[in-house]
C-alpha cells in the first residue's frame, strides 16, 4: 500500500511542476515585441486580428486592444468655417513605424485642406473620387518610444466647411478605416480596423461622425441684459445739476482772451511738422520678393486680407522648419522668395491650416515695435488655437517655428533702389567673358552630370529594356557589385554603387522600376535614392524597390539612418540594337 501512495504523490508533484513551468514561460514572454529565434517549446505566435486586437496565442497572459480614435468638433460656426481632426492611437505596445488610413467624408459639407504630423511624414492621395482620401506614412525618427503607447498623436487633418453648408446637424459626415499598422520589425499587427469617432464633448459615434453647423449668435443675450441697466440710473441724475451752474460762467470769460492769442500759433507750428516725417516710413510693410502667383500659393482669399497668402511647407519652401531662431526663420522664408508674416497677419490667420501641425504652436513674426531691443513677437499659428496673447521673446531663442507670407503684388520699391546700380556694371561682364569659356570646355561635363562612370555595356548589365527608360539599367548584386548591400546609410549606399562604376538611382527611376526584379528580395523594401529636392537639409528619399510591391509613396528620411538598402543604376551611351536587345534572366525579387 505504501509504494502505491508514494507513486501517486510523485505523479501529482511532477504534473504541478510542469504546469507552473509552462505558465512562467508564458508570463515572461507576454507583451514581448521582438520576434527572436526560440527553442521549439518556447515558440510564440503573433496573430493579426481584423478587430485590431494583438495577443499571444495559446492562452497568453497579456493582451492589448489596438485602437485609433479621431476627434471632431461637436459644432462648427459659419463665421469660423475650419475644423481640425486629430487622430490618436493605442499601438498595442508596438513601435508603430508604418501606417495606412482611408477616410470617407461628405463633400457637400466638408472640403479637405491639409494633413500634418510631428512623428510621421504622410503621403496623401485624394484622387480616389469626391469624399475619399487615402494616406500612408513612414516613421523617419529613431526614438521608438515616441511612437509606442496608448495615446500617440498619429496625424491631424484640416477640413474647411463648404460655403453653402446648411445650418443644421449633418449626419454621417466623417469616418475612417485603419488599413495597416506595421511595427519596427516590419510585422503587421492590425489591419482593416474600423476607426472610432468621437466629438470634443466626449460623445462617441457608432459609425461616421455627425457635425452641427451653427451661427455665432449665442453669446449676445447675456452681456446685454446684465450691463445695460446698471450704469444708467446713477450717472445721469447726479452730475447734471451740480457742474452745470458753477463752471459755465467762470471758465468762459477767464481763459478765452488770454490763451487764444498766445498758445495758438505755437502748438500749430511746432508739433505738426515733427510727427509727420518720423512715422511715415514705419508703416511701410516689407513685401515678398515673389508674388503669391509666382510661388503657387493659392490661399490668399481663404482668411485675412486677399492681398496676402501664407504657407508652412509647400514648395518652394524646404519642408517644415522645425524650431528655429528668428534669423533662421527669416532665411527660411527669404530663400523661397517669401517673407516672415507680421504679428497682425498671423492673428488674421493668413497662414493658418497650412500644415506641419503649427496651428497650435508659437510662430515667429517680423513685428518688434512693442518689444525691447533684441526681441520680436511670436504668435500662435491660428487664432482659434491660441491659448495666450502674442508675446515678445529674444530673437536668439530656438524655441519657435516659421511660417511664411507673400503678397499678391510685390512692392515696386525694392526694384527702384538696386536696379540702377547693378544693371550697368555686372551685365556686360558675365555676358562677354564666361560664355565662350564655358561653351568650349565644360559643355560635355554638365551633360554627363548624374550619369554613371561605366556604361551598362561596360558593367554587363542587360536589363535596360526590361522596365522604365531604355537608357538606364539597374542591379542589386551582379558583378562588379559585391553581393547584396544589406541595411546601409546613404553614404554607404553611394560608395557601393560608385565602387562598381555605377550610381544611386533617382527616386523617379526607382518608381519606374529600373532596378526591379534584380535580386536580394529588395522589391518589397525601401531603397536609397539620390533625390533630395523635396526634402529638408540632411534628408534623402527612399522608395520601394518595385512599384508593384509599394504600400506608400517615396519618403524623406535622415541620410544617417542605416535602415534602408542599396540598388544601383547605370546609363547606356550605346544605341547598338544587339546590345539593347540583350535581356538577362528575371530574378526573384
Amino acid at each position: 500500500m505504501l509504494p502505491v501512495v508514494f507513486l501517486a504523490m510523485l505523479l501529482v508533484l511532477t504534473s504541478a511542476t510542469n504546469h507552473n513551468s509552462r505558465t512562467t514561460a508564458r508570463i515572461m514572454r507576454a507583451g514581448s515585441e521582438t520576434p527572436r529565434a526560440r527553442k521549439h517549446h518556447d515558440t510564440v505566435n503573433i496573430e493579426v486580428c481584423s478587430v485590431g486586437e494583438f495577443r499571444e496565442s495559446a492562452g497568453a497572459n497579456r493582451a492589448y486592444t489596438c485602437a485609433a480614435v479621431a476627434t471632431v468638433p461637436h459644432s462648427v460656426q459659419i463665421s469660423e468655417p475650419t475644423l481640425q481632426v486629430p487622430v490618436r492611437v493605442n499601438t498595442c505596445n508596438q513601435a508603430l513605424t508604418v501606417w495606412a488610413l482611408t477616410w470617407t467624408y461628405d463633400p457637400e459639407v466638408l472640403e479637405y485642406v491639409s494633413t500634418a504630423s510631428d512623428n510621421f511624414r504622410p503621403v496623401v492621395n485624394s484622387n480616389y473620387g469626391p469624399g475619399q482620401i487615402k494616406m500612408n506614412a513612414l516613421y523617419s525618427g529613431s526614438y521608438y518610444e515616441s511612437v509606442t503607447g496608448d495615446s500617440i498623436l498619429l496625424v491631424t487633418l484640416s477640413f474647411a466647411l463648404q460655403p453653402d453648408a446648411a445650418e443644421t446637424t449633418h449626419v454621417n459626415v466623417l469616418s475612417f478605416v485603419v488599413n495597416d499598422f506595421v511595427n519596427r520589425w516590419s510585422m503587421k499587427f492590425a489591419d482593416n480596423l474600423k476607426g472610432q469617432m468621437q466629438d470634443d464633448l466626449g460623445s462617441s459615434y457608432e459609425g461616421a461622425a455627425d457635425l452641427t453647423v451653427t451661427s455665432a449668435s449665442l453669446p449676445t443675450p447675456q452681456p446685454t441684459l446684465v450691463t445695460t441697466p446698471t450704469p444708467m440710473p446713477q450717472p445721469t441724475p447726479t452730475p447734471t445739476p451740480e457742474p452745470t451752474p458753477v463752471p459755465i460762467p467762470e471758465p468762459t470769460p477767464v481763459p478765452t482772451p488770454e490763451p487764444t492769442p498766445v498758445p495758438t500759433p505755437e502748438p500749430t507750428s511746432l508739433p505738426t511738422p515733427q510727427p509727420i516725417p518720423n512715422p511715415s516710413p514705419q508703416p511701410q510693410v516689407e513685401t515678398s520678393a515673389s508674388s503669391c502667383d509666382d510661388l503657387g500659393w493659392t490661399n490668399a482669399l481663404r482668411w485675412g486680407s486677399e492681398d496676402v497668402c501664407g504657407e508652412s511647407d509647400a514648395l518652394p519652401l524646404a519642408g517644415c522648419s522645425g524650431k528655429v531662431t528668428l534669423q533662421e526663420a527669416k532665411s527660411f522664408c527669404v530663400a523661397a522668395g517669401a517673407r516672415l508674416c507680421t504679428a497682425a497677419e498671423l492673428q488674421s490667420d493668413e497662414s493658418a491650416a497650412t500644415g506641419c501641425g503649427y496651428d497650435s504652436e508659437m510662430v515667429w513674426s517680423s513685428t518688434s515695435t512693442e518689444c525691447d531691443d533684441g526681441q520680436v513677437m511670436v504668435v500662435f499659428g491660428r487664432s482659434d488655437k491660441a491659448t495666450s496673447d502674442p508675446k515678445c521673446v529674444d530673437a536668439t531663442e530656438a524655441n519657435y517655428y516659421a511660417r511664411c507670407c507673400a503678397d499678391t503684388t510685390p512692392s515696386p520699391e525694392p526694384a527702384r533702389v538696386p536696379t540702377p546700380g547693378p544693371t550697368p556694371v555686372p551685365t556686360p561682364v558675365p555676358t562677354s567673358l564666361p560664355t565662350p569659356q564655358t561653351t568650349s570646355a565644360p559643355t560635355p561635363q554638365p551633360t554627363k552630370a548624374g550619369t554613371s562612370a561605366s556604361s551598362c555595356e561596360d558593367l554587363g548589365w542587360t536589363n535596360a529594356l526590361k522596365w522604365g527608360s531604355e537608357s538606364v539599367c539597374g542591379e542589386s548584386d551582379d558583378s562588379p557589385l559585391s553581393g547584396c548591400s544589406g541595411q546601409v546609410t546613404l553614404q554607404e549606399a553611394k560608395s557601393i554603387c560608385d565602387a562598381a562604376g555605377a550610381r544611386l538611382c533617382t527616386a523617379a527611376e526607382l518608381q519606374a522600376d529600373e532596378s526591379r526584379g534584380t535580386g536580394c528580395s529588395y522589391d518589397s523594401v525601401m531603397i536609397w535614392s539620390s533625390t533630395n529636392t523635396e526634402c529638408i537639409d540632411g534628408q534623402y528619399m527612399v522608395v520601394f524597390g518595385s512599384s508593384a510591391k509599394a504600400t506608400f509613396g517615396p519618403t524623406c528620411v535622415d541620410a544617417s539612418q542605416a535602415d534602408y538598402y542599396a540598388r544601383c543604376c547605370a546609363d547606356t551611351s550605346s544605341t547598338n540594337p544587339s546590345l539593347l536587345a540583350r535581356r538577362g534572366p528575371i530574378k526573384e525579387a
